[in-house]
């Protein structure tokens, strides 16, 4: 068969019955379109979500804490974290390295001004001491975090969830600018140990100390502004009341997620507090096992409704057409002729259906974003923007309408050609 008259069938077939086939369209699009978004989500929980989540809570790492207890309305300290118990802990055979982490004791007030907006804010702040190592993922091109720089400036690496509470929370309220994250490192601000903007007070002396952002930081358990290790130990004893600086916490790593819980034991043995990473982690890797199964759940049931409105649509076309190909076949039309009329006819509509189902999944995708606003791709807490289109979405829509029509219509191709002409001109039903 010539190609012209190949297509000049293929055509014809088409629009026999055109409010049908818009029919199948229209169907193939919306079930494309949903299903699309619904990989899109799973696709983003899975490869991106996860993995980021296990960054957050290593399964080979515990955080240990100091041991307390409630009275009336107050949780009091019953045994710190000394340097005792830092050696004691490093010295089991599980252990592969532990990172103290060291808490202010001392009220710390920040000012930074934006000299070209003519913006000055003064907040308190709660400041952490950490190693290097501890955040070195996230610093600014392998930025110094030892000790201060030569200049006396500080180096300090910011929590990005304490930029959002600002940029989706105060600035937000406020009407006041936004401040970037990419902007932000490098930037100096004056830090002020001793001195609290909401009125606390300081046993120690205070003075003005000039600091420099050299990164972000995602890690949960450092909410605020970062310093290191031996600068908060130092910043401690001379502006702090508490001269054996005891640590905050301990994040410890072991060999393995199967030896975690024998050093939790251990660990408790010591009168600390320990929990593991892990158990974090399978909090929240419920909670998106749990979309998970919902958005498969939706594509399921998508796709089994869009199934049989389909079949049972091209179902009673092709007993209407069972003469024609009876007809067609008694005429000369071979086997793999009739095979490519009818796959051909299926593969514009998964075309046309698939099309109209990725403009969708883009369009609500798009349509989201732009109603949540800089929301879902601000926020520190997730991986990447889980609105923002990808190529997931239009392929998955054109492959779906592929297994939707032509997959079917590659069956129904293959009975007809078969059988007999005569069976095809005899019978109620192909």
């Amino acid at each position: 068969m010539k190609p012209a008259g190949y297509i000049w069938l293929v055509r014809r077939e088409l629009f026999a019955h055109p409010g049908r086939a818009l029919l199948v369209v229209v169907c193939t699009a919306l079930s494309c379109g949903v299903c699309a978004l619904a990989l899109h989500g799973l696709a983003w929980l899975r490869f991106e979500m996860r993995p980021h989540l296990l960054s957050l809570f290593p399964e080979e790492r515990i955080i240990v804490r100091p041991a307390e207890t409630d009275i009336a309305f107050f949780r009091m300290e019953t045994k710190g974290i000394d340097s005792n118990a830092l050696e004691e802990i490093s010295s089991l055979p599980e252990v592969v390295r532990v990172l103290p982490q060291m808490t202010a004791s001392f009220p710390v007030m920040a000012e930074i001004s934006i000299g070209r907006l003519g913006l000055e804010f003064t907040t308190d702040v709660v400041l952490f001491g950490v190693p290097r190592e501890m955040i070195a993922h996230d610093l600014d091109h392998n930025a110094a975090f030892e000790a201060a720089f030569p200049d006396g400036v500080v180096p300090v690496a910011v929590s990005a969830y304490f930029l959002d509470m600002y940029n989706l929370g105060l600035a937000e309220g406020s009407n006041l600018p936004k401040l970037s994250k990419a902007a932000a490192v490098g930037r100096e601000f004056d830090l002020i140990p001793g001195e609290s903007y909401i009125g606390a007070s300081s046993s120690g002396s205070s003075r003005r100390i000039r600091a420099r952002i050299v990164g972000m930081t995602t890690n949960p358990h450092l909410t605020g502004l970062v310093i290191p290790l031996e600068v908060m130990r130092e910043w401690n004893r001379e502006f702090g009341s508490d001269m054996t600086t005891p640590y905050g916490m301990l994040h410890v790593d072991v060999y393995s997620a199967e030896a975690a819980s024998e050093v939790v034991s251990q660990v408790e043995g010591f009168g600390l507090r320990a929990t593991r990473a892990g158990d974090t982690l399978d909090r929240f890797t419920g909670i998106v096992s749990g979309v998970e199964g919902l958005l498969a759940g939706g594509i399921l049931v998508a796709l089994t409704l869009t199934t049989v409105g389909i079949f049972s649509t091209a179902t009673a076309s092709f007993r209407e057409r069972r003469a024609v190909w009876g007809l067609r076949r008694a005429s000369g039309l071979g086997a793999g002729e009739t095979t490519a009329l009818i796959v051909g006819e299926a593969l514009i509509t998964a075309v046309l259906g698939g099309m109209a189902g990725a403009a969708l999944a883009v369009g609500v995708l798009h349509g989201l974003g732009a109603l949540l606003g800089d929301w879902s791709a601000e926020l520190a807490v997730l991986p990447s923007d889980p609105l923002a289109p990808s190529a997931i979405a239009p392929l998955a829509a054109h492959g779906l309408a592929f297994l939707l029509l032509v997959v079917p219509a590659f069956a129904h191709a293959i009975v007809i050609v078969r059988r007999e002409p005569v069976d095809l001109l005899a019978h109620r039903s192909v």
